[in-house]
């Protein structure tokens, strides 16, 4: 009787032992890094439901070698909190804080910042989405997210107010994807109201293919910096980036750096700035829209105050800068605004503008290097015009436009032009422009 009361304890156990977490107590898993906590060695777990699945106390350090499977990018240490988790109501977020299935307490993450998309679930091979993995990691509060490189299929992440946070990756080898019938953005904000946060999106590839919405929008974010970013393919119809502020109210000092545009799609623009945007930066804008996407830049009725230099956006369908109306105080300096199917800058209704320095390129028959629509006060400051034979002028006017300047550069062949200069306004003039003779 002995026997069988032994044996059948003996099986108890068995089975009790293969229902069990896998944990190891080597002090790295497969040779891994792990960090050593309080001098503890940590036990070690394969992924995010072996620690849940761990007994609420069991142990005081783990070490965590992948989020779904170990190796797969997710690694963590974590060290055990006999207090619930403090986010999302005590589930935590799997990545800066794991929840136990039973029992209460929270595996608090030991490293620190920044924190990888792939502690929270990222995939990083884009077989699956990681939207819920990076909202996970942006509302753990961390200051500082980090993808590593790989492929992300991303839609509809909503960015906090933290301060100065940055969101960064590694480069093109850091790719965010906006999937087949996306229609939200890759990056937004809530619209409530604006917050100024002076952080910074940098250092990633943003893929917009089969998207169907603008890949960033800054609707309520103010003082944002985006820098060395790359762009495949525009979304159908839509923008790569939106700077607007939000509620009627407008933005201010919001950033773009260093952005590489390339797209075969029919996209709107690179860079639009809707009409509640004001004292915007664009520099170092490098664009080939293939004459696929319609604008570089497209100003929206409203948008003011806006700088942009340094740049060579080329090959779009319609304009390469285009303001709708109500814009002032515009400065564009040292840009090539090349090879447009129509006028390549036109303004409307726009004041106290100045273009110091620029190279209007590949001026298309029919068209202008600018055309300047019931504008006032926009001045021409050493510029070069380069057209096409059968262009329309250098500069045009049209409407009610008056009080246009222009000094100094050179309008190169003029026999490529119906006229250099088209003016209606009575306080206009061209002067100072090598290769032009305005009395002949």
């Amino acid at each position: 009787m002995m026997r069988w009361v032994l044996l059948a304890l003996l099986l108890e156990i068995g089975a009790a032992h293969a229902q069990a977490p896998q944990v190891t107590a080597t002090p790295c898993y497969q040779g891994a890094a792990c960090t050593i906590v309080g001098g503890n060695v940590p036990a070690q777990v394969p992924t995010n439901a072996a620690l849940k699945a761990l007994a609420a106390g069991g142990y005081s350090v783990v070490y965590r070698a992948g989020f779904s499977a170990a190796g797969d990018g997710g690694a963590m240490t974590y060290v055990w909190s006999s207090s619930a988790c403090s986010l999302n109501s005590g589930a935590g977020d799997n990545g800066s804080q794991v929840a136990p299935n039973s029992g209460t307490g929270c595996w608090l993450a030991a490293a620190p910042e920044p924190y990888s998309v792939l502690i929270f679930g990222a995939d990083k091979t884009g077989a699956s989405s990681s939207t819920a993995a990076v909202q996970a990691a942006l509302g753990s509060g961390a200051t500082a997210i980090y993808f590593p490189p790989g492929t992300y299929q991303v839609c509809g992440v909503v960015v906090p107010s933290t301060s100065h946070l940055v969101i960064y990756g590694n480069g093109v080898a850091s790719q965010l994807v906006q999937p087949s019938g996306c229609s939200s953005p890759i990056f937004s904000w809530a619209q409530t109201a604006i917050a100024y946060t002076e952080g910074y999106i940098r250092d990633l590839l943003l893929d917009g293919t089969s998207g169907a919405a603008d890949l960033i929008d800054t609707r309520g974010v103010g003082g944002i910096t985006l820098q060395n970013l790359y762009v495949n393919n525009i979304p159908t119809g839509k923008d790569a980036i939106l700077i607007d502020g939000a509620a009627s109210t407008y933005v201010h000092d919001d950033r773009i750096l260093n952005l590489q545009v390339y797209s075969n799609t029919a996209g709107n623009s690179a860079v639009r700035f809707g009409p509640y945007s004001s004292d915007d930066e664009l520099s170092n804008l490098i664009m080939n829209g293939n004459f696929d996407v319609a604008y570089a830049v497209y100003m929206d009725s409203g948008a003011t105050t806006m700088k942009m230099s340094n740049s060579h956006p080329y090959n779009v369908t319609t304009n390469i800068v285009y303001s709708a109306g109500g814009a002032s105080n515009l400065l564009f300096s040292n840009n090539t605004f090349d090879n447009a199917q129509g006028d390549l800058v036109a303004l409307t209704g726009a004041t106290n503008s100045t273009f110091t320095h620029n190279l209007f390129e590949a001026i298309p028959a029919s068209h202008s290097g600018a055309t300047l629509a019931s504008t006032n006060a926009v001045s021409f400051v050493n510029n070069q015009f380069s057209a096409s034979s059968g262009a329309a002028a250098a500069v045009t006017e049209t409407g009610t436009a008056n009080n246009t300047t222009v000094t100094g550069g050179n309008v190169g062949t003029i026999a490529n032009y119906t006229a250099p200069f088209a003016f209606v306004g009575s306080q206009s003039y061209a002067t100072a422009v090598a290769g032009y003779n305005p009395l002949g």
